[in-house]
């Protein structure tokens, strides 16, 4: 798994800089408490729309002074405003942006002044979505991962076709598909929830215009309206796809209509939020777990922009925000809400704005507010402490990362492994800080469905004995799910002995070294390797900083996907995710601290080498290469010299020949605790982030320990001798995927392996 390229502007990272450190670029800024509104400026007009998950991007519209039209725009702090391209040479309007602000969509102005639906991707550029086999369509909402989109299509009335119709789509991997209406001619489609399965929106019935939910399961489902009301309309989803804002219109006596937001979910049905002293209400954000919904109240004279929470019930921001608003400013509307709640989008007396609402700020960049790690967090605002910080060890001015922890039973980790993996962030400023769940003792299983057997298991565990007694541990959990990830230690998953697996960017870490493959290397542990003393909890400790990296956003060749580069030296690259026989002493438990240049398979200069870390060796080729210095020259085409140059040699063995790109993990660790994937239940991989079918199996490590040994040395002592002989014979007639004594990796210990061992007799010695 991974996250986002090495260039990426803005993100708010553990060791590089904070989105605070942005302030300068984004326009007047005033404070107090640490909580900041950041003003939106620029040298064009820009009116938002929709924001990426941790705020960095905005997308909206501008006006293009060059053409006289406004266009469907993108901002970032470092970058400004990006007018997008047209698909015709004419205007257009952005609407919404997937949670990493790599993918935008809107409509835009067709060659016959119609309006289109279009997707635009960062590096690729913009795309006409077509139709329904109508003229006309509104691209109105994207998921997280910027894959699937949803809107409306349709078609003008005339002669041949008096009402013409309008539809409800979802766009996936370039189909179009029609979601039907609720009984009526029209229907359409306004948000998705964040992996894209659930779609809202409104379709016209017998009765009038009704909010509608969609799943290819149980198709559009009609969430009916508010007591009294006559119709409504639905605008914004949870990241789950179970709760479901927007407005619902109630007649008046005088035979008008008044618009109350509303909040939708299978337990509560549809619930007025109420307009405050206004007339009109209407929700148009709503966070990531469902409980804070934003949007704008309207009276005759003025719009007022509100946040609804469950304990306060429907609040004017600028009132509960007025300490950062001097002078009588004010927020008039708020259309775009990050999934944890923090940040708030939308339109005020200078512009379009961004509030941070984390209380006393966020100086250090850990996600954990000012506030909390002074005072701890009082998550429902009663005047109780929910969760001691302090206590837990956060300190304001350092960077901190919570993880609980808890294990199947014999998968506990050693307080070795926690101590090396703790002392590995320290020595890079990053203070991890392991809670212990206190549950150590469950089943252990193999997870068929990974994710969903996951989930279960949280939900059983997660926490401590003592919390989940508490009569307090609703707000204990929620405290909790602000900003602590939580790993299992389980057994294993799926088919196959792989070693781990966590969402990316997320919360969710899973370690699984309990498959019977790995038992043969466990139990033959400590062994000494190359002259250097190795142990289970090496692997252990390396899987877990693995798994980790995954969760603050690093993938396995750093700037992308692409795995067992010889150029990127770090824990995240199978090539170095454990200890190696051939190249132990190598072997460190870190993420890569530089980004060594890049190697171009096509025009390999064997001189110049790898360009890495003096005295160490790494395999190239893959799982089936060689050994090589890190530094000095190599012989890339192994003609036994180190002088060509444009060698062209796949030397990761993924049987392509690319440009392999260095990278530098400790200066993009994402520490933000604002992504969808944050919220149960839910896991998308952001744009452009090519997904993992496995991790590292047992499989993989076994093809590695064979990169520099004899072929038939069990014990990786560098010497094919009576013990490696004494090894087979004793587990002759032995079954199993993971023993170390299979030297032929056919499942069973027999004659073959025995006569490996003869041939091979005095092999390093």
């Amino acid at each position: 798994m991974g996250y986002r390229d090495q260039a990426r502007p803005g993100v708010r990272r553990c060791v590089v800089v904070a989105f605070f450190a942005l302030s300068a670029s984004l326009g007047a800024l005033t404070t107090a408490r640490g909580q900041a509104i950041y003003w939106i400026s620029s040298s064009v007009d820009f009116s938002p729309s929709s924001m990426s998950s941790s705020a960095t991007y905005v997308a909206g519209v501008a006006y293009d002074t060059n053409t006289a039209q406004w266009v469907a725009a993108r901002w970032s702090a470092q970058s400004g405003v990006e007018l997008l391209p047209s698909l015709a040479g004419y205007g257009s309007t952005a609407h919404a942006i997937s949670a990493d602000g790599k993918v935008i969509v809107g409509h835009a102005t067709g060659s016959l002044g119609q309006w289109r639906p279009f997707r635009w991707v960062e590096g690729r550029g913009i795309q006409d979505l077509g139709s329904l086999g109508g003229e006309w369509g509104v691209a109105w909402s994207v998921s997280a991962d910027g894959q699937v989109v949803v809107g409306v299509s349709g078609t003008a009335s005339d002669e041949n076709n008096p009402t013409g119709y309008e539809r409800a789509f979802r766009w996936h991997n370039g189909t179009m598909q029609d979601l039907g209406t609720l009984g009526g001619n029209r229907s359409e489609a306004r948000a998705v929830s964040a992996d894209g399965s659930v779609v809202v929106g409104d379709s016209e019935t017998e009765q009038g215009a009704r909010a509608f939910r969609w799943t290819a399961q149980s198709g559009m489902q009609n969430l009916g309206v508010v007591s009294g009301g006559s119709a409504s309309f639905a605008r914004a989803v949870s990241a789950d796809g179970k709760v479901i804002v927007g407005h619902s219109a109630i007649p008046t006596a005088q035979g008008h209509s008044r618009n109350y937001a509303f909040r939708w979910s299978a337990e509560t049905g549809m619930q007025s939020l109420g307009v405050l002293d206004g007339i009109h209400s209407y929700a148009s954000a709503v966070s990531g777990d469902g409980r804070v919904v934003v949007g704008v109240v309207v009276d005759a004279s003025r719009y007022r922009a509100f946040i609804w929470k469950p304990e306060t019930g429907m609040q004017y921001l600028e009132v509960v925000y007025a300490h950062l608003l001097p002078n009588g400013e004010r927020l008039s509307s708020a259309v775009a809400i990050s999934p944890s709640g923090r940040y708030i989008l939308g339109w005020g007396s200078h512009g379009a704005y961004i509030l941070d609402t984390c209380p006393g700020g966020d100086t250090d960049a850990d996600c954990i507010c000012d506030d909390w790690e002074r005072n701890g967090l009082d998550i429902n605002n009663d005047g109780v402490i929910d969760l001691n910080l302090p206590a837990l060890g956060a300190t304001v001015g350092r960077r901190d990362i919570f993880i609980e922890y808890d294990s199947m039973s014999g998968q506990r980790p050693s307080q070795a492994v926690l101590d090396a993996v703790r002392a590995a962030f320290r020595n890079r400023q990053v203070y991890v800080h392991f809670i212990d769940g206190g549950d150590h003792a469950a089943p252990a299983t193999n997870w068929s469905n990974v994710w969903q057997d996951y989930d279960a298991f949280k939900t059983q565990y997660y926490g401590t004995p003592a919390e989940r007694n508490s009569p307090n541990w609703q707000h204990i959990r929620r405290a909790k799910r602000k900003f602590v990830r939580y790993c299992v230690f389980a057994k294993s998953y799926g088919s196959t002995a792989a070693s781990g697996i966590a969402e990316l960017p997320g919360d969710d870490i899973i370690v699984s070294l309990g498959h019977s493959d790995w038992s043969g290397l466990k139990n033959k542990l400590p062994m000494t390797w190359k002259g250097r003393r190795v142990t289970w909890d090496d692997h252990v400790a390396g899987t877990l900083m693995h798994e980790i990296g995954h969760a603050l956003g690093q993938r396995h060749g750093g700037c992308d996907h692409v795995n067992f580069k010889p150029n990127y030296y770090s824990v995240m690259n199978y090539l170095w995710q454990m200890p190696q026989p051939g190249y132990a002493p190598s072997w460190l438990l870190d993420y890569s601290t530089v980004a060594y240049e890049s190697l171009n398979e096509n025009d390999l200069s064997e001189p110049d080498g790898i360009g890495g870390a003096s005295g160490k060796k790494v395999p190239v080729g893959g799982l089936n290469g060689w050994l090589a210095d890190m530094r000095g020259p190599v012989d890339w085409n192994q003609d036994g010299d180190t002088t060509d140059t444009g060698v062209v040699r796949d030397i990761n063995g993924d049987n392509q020949h690319a440009v392999l790109c260095g990278f530098n993990n400790w200066a993009f660790l994402d520490c933000s605790c604002d992504g969808v994937n944050w919220q149960d239940g839910v896991r998308v991989l952001l744009a452009g982030i090519e997904a993992d079918q496995e991790e590292m199996t047992f499989a993989d490590w076994r093809a590695l320990s064979r990169i520099g040994m004899p072929r038939a040395d069990t014990d990786f002592d560098g010497c094919v001798d009576d013990a490696d002989l004494l090894a087979v014979l004793f587990a002759f007639g032995s079954i199993g995927g993971g023993l170390l004594e299979d030297l032929d990796e056919d499942g069973v210990v027999d004659d073959a392996d025995l006569l490996l061992v003869l041939f091979n007799f005095g092999s390093g010695c």
